[in-house]
């Protein structure tokens, strides 16, 4: 991930809008930040973590609007980065309260977020809207979430040591998520499942096994009750004795002399399979009985199916012969009616004919009577309006109108006119006075505000003569602030320094006792290390007869006597600090050393008060001058308002002349006209036209019935000598209803059509040949059906005997089959518990494969940070990751040590001091960028810059020139370092990137970016 660049607006401590541009800052590589305390140089990166995140480190999301701001300035955050190739901008605002658009007062807005994706070209793409899905997005997208962002590219202030001081599952979470912990978690879930599953499967296997060798001892054991049955019954079995008993009678199998058969058996394949064969002879029989019985049976179904069929047919015959007699006695009455029927058929074609003339008569006659009516109703409207109109034809009709029309539209138009120029004249009339009275009010606006100006003047004037010196007021109240500071730390220096002072002394004493205290155990020490027959180092004799023996003190050794010197030292060390720092301290107060802090407290007090009563004279002064400008050009506008409405006045008076002479001419041109007249005149018109549209087609229908009548009449004329009658009335005395016609017709089709069948069926039966008498059905049935009977007895006992062999032998192959494969399956089961086990952590070291692997990840960032470390500490620290256990209840693998050159032990993290901590934990955060940084994280994004935030405080100046040494060391290798500081030295050995300055009335900050 890069930086790229950062926007806000009334954020945090800044009232307006600020731009930082990583792209400059990227070419210094290392630059610090500066600026007063309070001002807000780590506000830049909250930005940072509250544009991806939504919160900021150590505060809480509504701190997030700068109270400096005007209520209608939103509050907003931009950030745009780049991931590889791909640039992004998120975009985040807070909940806030802003004015309301309408009606006034305020509303509370909602938080809103969108991550964009931006092309090379211009094109952008939304990729999430919303906070929680840009949120969400924004996490899948870097892999981190903020506390890890934090560790891993933003070192907040005081969160700088967590890493190095977080507990092993801490650490352990962060590790997983940089660098793919969950795929070992998955790897170890996947062993588990497959462990699971294998051992079900064993065990299913064996399961399966016992329950096919049951199913063989189940069904042997029916089988061989079936058999012995049908031994006690006979030779044939009847429909009346059940020669197989239920098994749902006896749910427990028995064997043949009635003993339980768990008892017989212990479910041993070899015997089961013995069993089954010594039945084998017992079911040939049996099937043998079965298929003879099948086949008597179809021999009398077959007989008793050609004595049904013979029956039918003679039945048959019976029914045909006695419908053909039947025919027979009714026939004549058919041809009767077919008769009537058929001349009723000829004549229809008449009447239909002469009923169609009638009907075509009277609709001519019907058109000639409304021809007539219309034009009536024409020459009567025309000479109630008086208006000569011919009506001869719907063209006379139509050219009348017109000519009419057109008079009547004349005399509208001059109508029109006096109404149109008598509403531009009371138009005209508005607009005269509406000028005039804003030539009254541009004249009052002039006078009130040459007042205004004038006052305006005399009060900036004022404002001028106070102080206005913001900087020098806010100079001594920085001094004074510092001032209180140095006081209380030098008050606590000066009580270190006794304590050490003390210290010291006490500890010069014990260092002089252990010193005595070796000198006079040497003897007794040499002593103690000589040996029989070997010569002594001081008087050179292999004789020891009397050596001298150490009294009740106990023997000091001299390392004890070295360590004490060196504790003397480091005391001795420290109380020369403190007095260093002392002295510097009451430098620094100078003048002020001699007052105590509530003399101070006060000095500070008033030092405020005159930077609030210097800001607002500024605020002040400022403001006039503004509202002096604003007055000035409110004048001119207001004087150039009148020049104009005077011109307004002139041209509204010359057009409202003009319209009084149009409208005078309108009433005179229109005065001979009445406007009812003309309108009632039009109205008339309009109802003529539309009566005389429809007078042509009118004429049109009575032309057309006519020719339809005549042609009627032709028709029905042809008709009737067509069917060969007289008149016209013979052809009505003919008809007969005409479904009673069709009825007589389709009877009279049918029974010839009946008739002539019956005589084909008839045939048809003699030909397969009709028996003499009625065949014995219920004798041939019931032969067939006894014989059935016997057969499907024997058919279910031999198939119910040959599904339980059946059922046996494939339930002892079964067996087998499963027995064979349960070894290859149980290696697999051992082989994945062992595997799982072993990746779970339960092997020699405690280690499970996620840890393990995490482990040699840390390997690799503390392999960077001790090298950190060595140069930051002048080569007496180093770190190390611990192999064990320091806690016995935790998991082993992620603890860390710290090597001290010096005593050449490990130490724990928290044993170190304030200033060593911050080393160690500054190393460490380097190394993890670092490692990251070169792509070694689950998300694959490299992270190309790091911030700090403070903790070079607790650095000796030693200490300081490695820990920058390290900063641009890391610079070299491609990464941007920003580091937020007070320390003198820092800001004079690296160059300043972002400055930030407070407010000159010292509402909020602003900054300024140096590239």
């Amino acid at each position: 991930m890069r930086p790229l660049r950062l926007q806000w607006q009334a954020f945090g401590s800044y009232p307006g809008s600020v731009t930082v541009d990583f792209t400059s800052l990227a070419s210094r590589g290392l630059f610090v930040v500066t600026g007063p305390t309070g001002s807000g140089k780590t506000t830049i990166f909250d930005a940072m973590c509250f544009a991806l995140y939504g919160s900021m480190p150590l505060k809480e999301g509504g701190e997030a609007r700068s109270h400096h701001a005007a209520l209608e300035d939103p509050t907003w955050v931009r950030f745009g980065f780049a991931l590889g190739n791909e640039e992004y901008l998120v975009e985040r605002s807070p909940e806030q309260t802003r004015p309301a658009r309408r009606g006034g007062g305020t509303v509370v807005q909602g938080a809103t977020a969108t991550l964009t994706r931006l092309d090379g070209d211009g094109a952008s793409e939304v990729l999430a809207t919303g906070t929680r899905q840009t949120s969400t997005t924004i996490l899948d997208l870097l892999g981190l979430d903020q506390n890890q962002f934090q560790r891993v590219m933003l070192l907040p202030q005081g969160e700088v040591s967590r890493f190095l001081l977080d507990s092993s599952a801490d650490r352990e979470k962060l590790l997983a998520t940089l660098f793919g912990g969950e795929v070992y978690d998955r790897v170890v879930e996947r062993l588990a499942t497959e462990e699971r599953h294998l051992e079900s499967q064993v065990a299913a296997t064996d399961e399966e096994a016992r329950h096919h060798l049951r199913t063989a001892r189940s069904s042997i054991i029916e089988l061989e009750r079936d058999l012995t049955a049908i031994g006690r019954e006979g030779s044939e079995p009847s429909s009346e004795v059940d020669l197989v008993a239920d098994p749902a009678e006896d749910s427990h199998p028995t064997t043949p002399d009635g003993s339980d058969s768990d008892d017989v058996d212990e479910l041993d394949s070899d015997a089961l399979r013995h069993r089954l064969v010594a039945t084998e002879a017992s079911q040939t029989a049996l099937t043998a009985r079965a298929l003879a019985a099948r086949e008597r049976t179809e021999t009398l179904q077959a007989a008793h199916s050609a004595a049904e069929q013979a029956a039918e047919r003679f039945g048959r015959a019976a029914r045909l012969r006695g419908e053909f007699d039947e025919l027979d006695l009714t026939q004549s009455e058919v041809d009767e009616s077919e008769r009537v029927a058929l001349a009723s058929q000829r004549a229809r074609p008449v009447a239909i004919a002469a009923e169609t003339a009638r009907r075509c008569e009277q609709e001519h006659h019907h058109a000639t009577q409304a021809l007539e009516n219309r034009r009536e109703e024409l020459r009567r409207m025309a000479n109630d309006a008086g208006i000569e109109l011919d009506v001869t034809s719907g063209i006379s009709v139509t050219r009348d109108l017109h000519r009419i029309r057109l008079d009547l539209m004349r005399d509208r138009s001059l109508l029109d006119a006096v109404t149109a120029t008598s509403e531009d004249l009371d138009t005209k009339i508005g607009l005269h006075q509406t000028a005039s009275e804003e030539l009254t009010r541009s004249e009052d606006e002039s006078r009130r505000l040459s007042s205004e100006l004038a006052a305006l003047i005399e009060r900036t004037a004022e404002l001028e003569a106070q102080p206005r010196d913001v900087d020098a007021a806010h100079a001594e109240v920085d001094r004074l602030e510092r001032a209180l500071v140095d006081l209380a730390r030098s008050t606590t220096v000066a009580k270190d320094l006794a304590a050490l002072e003390t210290a010291l002394a006490t500890a010069q004493a014990d260092e002089k006792e252990l010193w005595n205290r070796f000198v006079a155990t040497q003897a007794p020490r040499l002593a103690a290390s000589l040996l029989e027959s070997e010569p002594c180092p001081v008087c050179g004799s292999c004789e020891h007869p009397d050596p001298a023996r150490a009294d009740d003190d106990r023997m000091v050794s001299f390392d004890e006597v070295d360590e004490a010197r060196r504790a003397t030292q480091r005391t001795r060390e420290r109380a020369e600090e403190q007095r260093r720092a002392l002295a510097d301290l009451t430098r620094e107060l100078a003048e002020l050393a001699s007052l105590d802090e509530t003399e101070i407290t006060e000095l500070l007090e008033h030092a405020r008060m005159r930077v609030t009563e210097t800001v607002a004279n500024v605020s002040a002064l400022e403001r006039h001058r503004v509202s002096v400008t604003d007055a000035q050009g409110a004048l001119e506008a207001a004087r150039t308002r009148t020049v104009v409405a005077g011109e307004r006045v002139t041209t509204a008076l010359g057009a409202q002349v003009e319209a009084e002479t149009k409208a005078e001419q309108a009433r005179t041109a229109a005065a001979h006209l009445d406007a009812d007249v003309v309108t009632s005149a039009l109205a008339v018109v309009d109802t003529l036209d539309a009566l005389s549209a429809e007078l042509a087609e009118m004429v049109d229908a009575v032309v057309q019935t006519e020719q339809r009548s005549r042609s009627a009449h032709e028709q029905a004329e042809t008709a009737l000598a067509a069917a060969e009658l007289d008149t016209v009335d013979r052809a009505y005395e003919a008809l007969v209803d005409p479904d009673v016609e069709q009825r007589a017709l389709a009877t009279a089709h049918d029974r010839r059509e009946r008739r002539r069948e019956i005589g084909i069926e008839l045939s048809a039966l003699i030909a397969q040949g009709l028996p003499d008498e009625q065949p014995d059905l219920e004798m041939s049935r019931h032969a067939a059906a006894e014989a059935a009977s016997i057969a499907e007895e024997l058919t279910i006992l031999n198939a119910r005997i040959q599904d339980r062999a059946t059922t046996a032998h494939r339930a002892l192959t079964d067996h087998d089959a499963v027995t064979a494969g349960t070894k290859a399956l149980r290696d697999r089961y051992d082989a994945a518990r062992r595997a799982h086990r072993v990746c779970q952590g339960r092997n020699a070291q405690g280690l499970s494969l996620r840890r393990w692997v995490l482990a040699q990840e840390l390997d690799r960032v503390v392999a960077v940070a001790s090298s950190h470390l060595h140069a930051m500490s002048a080569g007496r620290y180093g770190l190390r990751r611990l192999a064990g256990r320091r806690d016995g209840r935790q998991a082993a693998g992620l603890d860390l040590e710290v090597l001290d050159s010096h005593t050449g032990r490990p130490r724990s993290p928290s044993s170190l001091s304030g200033g060593e901590q911050f080393q160690a934990s500054l190393a460490l955060a380097l190394g993890l960028a670092d490692v990251v940084s070169l792509g070694g994280t689950a998300s694959g994004h490299r992270f190309e810059a790091l911030f700090v935030d403070e903790g070079f405080g607790a650095l000796d100046p030693d200490a300081l020139d490695d820990a920058i040494d390290t900063l641009h060391q890391l610079q070299a290798a491609g990464r941007m370092v920003g580091a937020i500081t007070h320390v003198e030295a820092m800001k004079e050995r690296l160059p300043v990137g972002i400055e930030v300055r407070r407010l000159p009335d010292g509402r909020g900050s602003t900054l300024v970016v140096n590239p």
